[in-house]
């Protein structure tokens, strides 16, 4: 009897052991997973330049181009330019983003409402600050955009145009995210400064993808002074879609 006894106090310690030995070694790849992650999206300091690439000016209609003050490019070893103008003298923000290159880029995008949005955990993030919103996006290499989804908080959204190249949208937002693929993880996110549980503030927004040239464009058209209206519809007024 006291054999058996000794047995299963050795049985329970070994399995004890076990268990916490399964746990330690889980923890170490988590972290080591982590930490990969990190290092793979770790970012480059942005560099600030000044000025509009001419890629994107083209973008644009010639009579408005001239409209464009207080442009300000992020760029880095890893992603396009995101670069920011002010337009119709301060009014109106713009933000441009060239997404990866790729020649048989055919946007297909599904939408979806969700009570808040949030970066993906054990990714670095940049950050683009603008009046009233945030701009978040993914450091490090970017991932094809195949199957884009964009999910947002908010209410008044609105599909503008849909179509083979142009997915055009506006919306009052809190937050949205814009993901690819399968995977989920969120390549860039915006946010309303000041929102938040108990004090939900809303920013009109125009989203706008733009497949020209076998690229596709991301571009996005919000309010930069109080008491200004965002007509659905004004962003792409001002694009030229030749």
């Amino acid at each position: 009897m006291n054999n058996k006894k000794i047995v299963n106090k050795k049985l329970f310690k070994l399995i004890g052991y076990t268990i916490v030995g399964i746990f330690l070694v889980s923890l170490v790849i988590n972290s080591f997973l982590t930490m990969s992650k990190l290092k793979s999206s770790f970012k480059d300091e942005d560099k600030l330049i000044d000025s509009v690439p001419t890629e994107y000016r083209d973008l644009f209609i010639p009579i408005d181009k001239g409209k464009f003050i207080g442009a300000l490019s992020y760029s880095n070893n890893f992603r396009n330019p995101f670069t920011t103008v002010d337009y119709e003298n301060g009014k109106y923000c713009i933000i441009i983003n060239k997404l990866k290159e790729s020649n048989n880029t055919v946007i297909s995008i599904s939408e979806r409402k969700s009570a808040n949005v949030q970066q993906s955990k054990g990714f670095v993030y940049n950050v683009i600050n603008e009046n009233y919103f945030e701009v978040s996006y993914k450091s490090g290499k970017q991932d094809t955009p195949k199957n884009i989804r964009l999910t947002f908080a908010g209410d008044s959204f609105k599909t503008l145009l849909k179509n083979d190249s142009v997915a055009y949208y506006y919306l009052m937002f809190r937050n949205f995210s814009i993901s690819y693929g399968k995977s989920g993880v969120v390549d860039l996110a915006a946010e309303v400064k000041g929102s938040s549980i108990f004090q939900k503030r809303r920013q009109p927004i125009e989203i706008l993808f733009l497949r020209k040239n076998d690229n596709l464009y991301l571009l996005m058209m919000s309010v930069n002074q109080n008491k200004i209206n965002l007509e659905p519809g004004s962003l792409y007024k001002i694009i030229n879609s030749q």
